[in-house]
């Protein structure tokens, strides 16, 4: 059915669902739970592994274009019960953004989206996770330029290097939208790299890009 669970090592479980299942356009979307196995792996899942740190892998984010209000409240549901994923990677919106998750006032987890090697009205791009341990993770983001006669592909930034942040978890996210909200060259810079290389040049765009993270 297009989902797993493997040990990547004896730390860390890569847990990976099939999403598509739940897109607005996929006319066999699951709707219910009555027809739903999937979610109820998902929830098992979560439970049996939580002494190794998970990295969830997606292709629809939740609260993502397209995804159903029937996958986000499952998903939420399950994300609340646990310790959050040390990763939770997505694709599917072809731009370089992060989500936060909250329920209740409480902080229960993140997805990390790169932008795409297909273009839409950007240039394709890649990431290169660095993973250490869970208190050592970073990243850095590539871009190809798809304007010269051969491909030319070029690092536009470093995680913590332009975020100054030590590594990437749940608190500093949060942390990280804080100044988002504050700081407006910060954010200038955000909200440029997610289409790369077209600016953000107006105040909509800005906010746009900031209040599409929770």
């Amino acid at each position: 059915n297009g989902y797993y669970s493997e040990a990547f090592n004896e730390n860390i479980q890569i847990i990976s669902i099939n999403s598509i299942l739940y897109d607005s356009n996929n006319m066999f979307k699951i709707k219910n739970n009555k027809t739903d196995i999937q979610m109820k792996w998902l929830d098992e899942e979560f439970a049996k592994y939580q002494n190794k740190e998970i990295v969830l892998l997606t292709h629809i984010p939740v609260n993502g274009g397209e995804s159903t209000p029937f996958y986000n409240e499952n998903m939420i549901r399950i994300l609340s019960k646990y310790k959050p994923p040390v990763l939770h990677l997505a694709g599917h919106t072809h731009v370089d953004r992060f989500f936060l998750y909250k329920q209740n006032n409480k902080k229960i987890g993140f997805t990390l989206i790169p932008n795409s090697i297909v273009p839409s009205h950007n240039f394709p791009g890649f990431r290169i996770y660095k993973y250490y341990n869970y208190n050592n993770i970073d990243y850095e983001q590539y871009s190809c330029d798809i304007t010269r006669k051969y491909l030319e592909c070029k690092k536009l930034y470093t995680f913590s290097e332009i975020y100054q942040l030590p590594t990437i978890n749940l608190d500093n996210l949060f942390i990280l939208h804080d100044r988002l909200k504050s700081n407006k060259t910060l954010l200038k810079k955000y909200c440029d790299y997610t289409n790369y290389p077209v600016k953000c040049t107006n105040a909509e765009m800005l906010q746009n890009s900031l209040s599409d993270i929770m």
